[in-house]
């Protein structure tokens, strides 16, 4: 709030997440650990990697309420509050293994959320009377090593997948986040770095570029994920 800077640090990191990360080396996998309405993920960091864990969220019905991410020593810690969008909750044994084929390349994810949302979006369209003003920022003040980028727009099926996989899309790393989602609506900011000079976004075009790939990814429609 005071305008510094928002990264993983180990303060964020517990004993018991350095218990899962001693685990992820010993299995030579990620790790999900749910305690409903909590989940934790805990993997090697990798380029794409939240993409994937709300992608997969997304898959088994799992809406994302918060989410925090932090991180030491080349693990990533994902943090999440999530609600089941079916009224019961997954098997979370079968989404660390969907988590675990989608990073090895395995799992055609994509595909299987294209059909999700054609199967489900109607019936988890916004009740409210007003649409929600989709607004995109971008600013570099706000932190010393990363830029921040701010979203809000309407809560939608997959919508936090689709941001992060258009800012990984765009060769951004995201090494910090929060995630809230407020009724129908969403407020995201993501901490990124390009991730080919590991500094900040300055070039004006890149900068349009994010707020251009971001918007076409909140406004996707099931026709275009019927065209991939």
């Amino acid at each position: 709030l005071s305008g510094g800077e928002v990264r993983r640090t180990e303060r964020l990191v517990t004993d018991r997440h350095r218990g899962f990360m001693r685990q992820v080396e010993r299995l030579g996998r990620s790790v999900v650990a749910a305690d409903p309405p909590s989940v934790t993920v805990v993997a090697r960091d990798r380029p794409g990697l939240l993409s994937a864990v709300t992608g997969v969220f997304a898959l088994r019905g799992l809406d994302v309420r918060s989410a925090d991410i932090s991180g030491e020593g080349g693990f990533a810690v994902e943090t999440f509050v999530v609600e089941p969008s079916r009224s019961r909750w997954p098997d979370f044994e079968l989404v660390a293994d969907q988590l675990e084929a989608v990073l090895r390349g395995t799992f055609p994810l994509e595909e299987r959320l294209a059909e999700q949302v054609r199967a489900y979006a109607e019936g988890r369209r916004s009740m409210s009377s007003q649409p929600v003003e989709v607004r995109i920022s971008v600013d570099n003040a706000a932190s010393t090593g990363s830029t921040v980028v701010d979203v809000r727009a309407e809560d939608d099926v997959g919508l936090l997948h689709r941001i992060t996989a258009a800012l990984f899309a765009l060769e951004l790393d995201v090494v910090a986040a929060r995630v809230s989602t407020l009724g129908h609506e969403v407020l995201d900011a993501f901490y990124v770095r390009d991730a080919t000079t590991g500094g900040k976004v300055t070039n004006v075009e890149q900068i349009e570029s994010i707020k251009d790939r971001i918007t076409r990814a909140i406004n996707v429609s099931t026709t275009d994920s019927e065209r991939r």
